[in-house]
């Protein structure tokens, strides 16, 4: 762990052993925001470490006390040279990351984490070789994102921001009969169908809360996920053992925390449809959703959400997140569309400058083609 001397401390946490060892101090900082939580990020980094290097970036005070840490990782691009992204980055779809700031030290740390990426400090650390930062999945009105671009600006760093995308998030009622006449009168006879099947005999639920019942449900929820995008032609992220590795992990550390879940719902005794969850504060988020596309006569997908919203009404939450993505059905709910950013950021370094141009330019290039010309056939 390498240390940079100042009124505030800079670290650098490089290995896998630092990481592991970092949790409480970790979490201390990211609070309820579960995929900010060391449970999220280190699974992911156990499972993805091949991707790149470990550049995890931390401010403390003089006694070593966390005052912010940035959950980031250096990998290399032939294109756009040395990148640092934050971890649990791409097909993990980690939304709401930004950096984990304690109260009332907004200021101090951003000034050294921006004195740091711009490359103007004479120290060497494992950020003095990096041609771009690029975060993706935060908020657009993530208020330590906006105050590290006011920081940007007054170091004269280049950098933008871009929507990628957003969240869904649905506010909650104080009962499921009070949330169900907020609905579009066409849309509420789709979920009192489905509340009747909750009731019928033929059908059952499962809502696995301990490691020891997610483990026994695990399987089952897989292969409900899998085969619904198999059927839409798609290879299921499962396909991917490291993914699956990433997420199991994941979700059985959170779930010694109690911020995760499985809801289970079988039809005559089969598997019918299952969504995983996690706790973000006064949110529960559905990470994943999975059904059996030989029962949709049955509307698995509304029988899965109705179960999921009523359950998060039940323990007093205030939100439904069904975090990113853009399907139509999110608004059926209700749900209130949470635009999502990337930021990126080249430091002042020439080589890192024109680099990034080139690869701007190629890339405005392919876009006016593809939107203009059309795709070119050989």
């Amino acid at each position: 762990m390498k240390t940079m001397s100042s009124t505030t401390k800079i670290k650098f946490i490089e290995t896998t052993e630092e990481f592991a060892a970092c949790k409480e101090a970790w979490n201390e900082l990211a609070g309820t925001r579960v995929f900010h939580r060391w449970e999220w990020m280190f699974s992911w980094w156990e499972a993805f470490q091949g991707l790149g290097q470990l550049a995890i970036l931390v401010v403390t005070d003089e006694s070593d006390r966390w005052l912010g840490v940035a959950p980031w990782y250096k990998s290399f691009s032939t294109s756009r040279g040395r990148v640092v992204q934050n971890l649990a980055s791409g097909t993990a779809c980690s939304d709401y990351v930004s950096l984990a700031i304690r109260p009332g030290y907004e200021d101090a740390v951003l000034d050294r984490m921006v004195e740091v990426m711009s490359g103007s400090s004479a120290d060497s650390h494992p950020l003095n070789d990096v041609d771009l930062f690029e975060f993706d999945g935060h908020d657009g009105d993530d208020p330590l994102m906006v105050q590290l671009g006011q920081c940007l600006d007054r170091q004269l760093l280049h950098h933008e921001s871009c929507e990628i995308g957003a969240t869904w998030r649905a506010p909650l009622s104080d009962s499921w009969e009070a949330f169900e006449k907020r609905l579009h009168k066409s849309f509420r006879r789709k979920t009192k169908k489905a509340s009747r099947r909750l009731q019928d005999s033929d059908f059952s639920t499962v809502i696995a809360v301990t490691p020891d019942a997610i483990r026994n449900t695990w399987q089952t929820f897989v292969d409900l996920h899998q085969m619904r995008r198999t059927s839409l032609g798609e290879p299921g992220c499962f396909a991917d053992k490291r993914f699956e590795s990433f997420l199991l992990n994941a979700t059985l550390r959170l779930a010694e925390a109690g911020l995760a879940q499985i809801n289970l719902v079988k039809f005559q005794g089969k598997p019918l449809t299952a969504n995983l969850e996690f706790i973000a504060g006064d949110s529960v988020c559905m990470y994943q959703t999975g059904l059996d596309p030989t029962y949709l006569s049955l509307e698995p997908g509304h029988v899965n959400f109705t179960l999921a919203i009523q359950n998060s009404i039940e323990r007093n939450f205030a939100w439904f997140d069904f975090l990113r993505g853009d399907e139509p059905y999110k608004s059926r709910w209700n749900a209130e569309r949470v635009p999502l950013h990337r930021t990126s950021i080249v430091p002042r370094r020439w080589k890192s400058v024109v680099r990034h141009g080139i690869w701007a330019a190629g890339r405005n290039v392919k876009d006016w083609t593809k939107n203009v010309i059309g795709p070119i056939k050989s």
